[in-house]
């Protein structure tokens, strides 16, 4: 019975564990959506607040993805429940509001904004890296994600 229970007590520790990551995507969404309709607004304490939170959270992801097994595997496993279908269209943002929200941050030559989104397209490219060719396959499938990521130069087609 003991050991029953530790191992239920391990399974539900390791579920809230990448139920934080689930968290920040549901994030992640708000602010690619907060940044698309504010890309051509100027900058103020908000947005700049945005734009850190979002870069911020697509590098970490990016990086636990790259050095995390535990995390790769578990992306890789749940990918084609939770995000093959609208991974582009919830997560990443097109490259006019990126490019948009860099010239925002550029005031009287001082770049005010994380450095992040600056390297947003080599952090994609980063991330496509990781994905299994059946991944990209099935956002290739998708018209308007195989635009946005083609436009991002994160794939070559």
């Amino acid at each position: 019975m003991k050991v029953l229970t530790i191992f239920f007590i391990i399974l539900f520790a390791s579920g809230c564990k990448y139920q934080k990551e689930l968290d920040k995507l549901d994030s992640l969404e708000l602010d690619r959506i907060y940044l698309e309709n504010e890309a051509n607004t100027g900058l103020d304490a908000v947005k700049q607040e945005a734009i850190k939170k979002y870069f911020s959270n697509v590098k970490n992801l990016a990086h636990r993805l790259q050095n995390d097994n535990r995390f790769s595997r578990n992306f890789h496993r749940k990918y084609f429940a939770y995000f093959s279908d609208d991974l582009c269209s919830k997560y990443i943002l097109d490259i006019k509001s990126w490019k948009n929200i860099l010239n925002s941050c550029e005031v009287s030559g001082f770049f005010l904004c994380a450095e992040e989104a600056k390297y947003y397209q080599e952090i994609l490219q980063l991330v496509r890296l990781e994905l299994t060719d059946l991944e990209v396959e099935s956002l290739m499938e998708n018209s308007a994600c195989k635009e946005k990521l083609s436009e991002l130069e994160v794939i070559n087609e």
